[in-house]
């Protein structure tokens, strides 16, 4: 599949060369999902198969979204943060493998808000289950420490990872 987010990045350095990537990344929360939704139907820049469905996605969900307070995927019984208020389990928190900066992979620890669920409404209608997570600095030895003999990983809850970057779909989502 086409990498979209490269295309936009390749493109917006074209047009301006000084760009850094931080200029590039609040380019891409501003302007990408209007620039693919142009741009796919511009361009058929993936196969027959996929161009259907990435033109009905670009046109964007309906303005009405479900939420739940738990939501079950991957084995796992999730909880929202305030639905474990009181329990004695802790069902929220998340892990997900993510890539950081320079494309090295980290694993990033979270703890899960809300859950919500997207539609979109063209045929066939499709889903998207999103959670939205407060997330730790993923920064070894300053947001998590990992023991070296037993590779029991240690969360300081109170460094937050500072880039506003919140969604993460579901089915990606371990628990913690």
């Amino acid at each position: 599949m086409t990498n979209f987010g490269s295309l936009f990045k390749e493109e917006k350095q074209a047009q301006n060369q000084s760009l850094r990537n931080e200029d590039i990344d609040t380019m891409i929360e501003g302007e990408f999902s209007t620039w693919i939704r142009d741009n796919v139907h511009k361009r058929q820049l993936v196969d027959a198969s996929q161009y259907k469905y990435l033109c009905q996605i670009s046109l964007g969900p309906l303005n009405v979204v479900r939420t739940w307070s738990i939501y079950y995927v991957n084995g796992y019984k999730f909880h929202t943060e305030d639905k474990s208020q009181g329990m004695k389990t802790f069902n929220s928190g998340i892990c997900v493998i993510g890539t950081g900066e320079g494309g090295i992979v980290d694993d990033y620890y979270g703890i899960l808000k809300d859950v919500i669920e997207l539609v979109y409404p063209q045929e066939p209608t499709k889903k998207c289950v999103l959670f939205s997570c407060d997330w730790f600095d993923p920064t070894i030895n300053h947001g998590i420490r990992v023991h070296r003999e037993f590779g029991i990983v240690d969360i300081r809850r109170t460094r937050r990872y500072s880039k506003y970057d919140p969604f993460i779909i579901a089915e990606t989502a371990t628990q913690v």
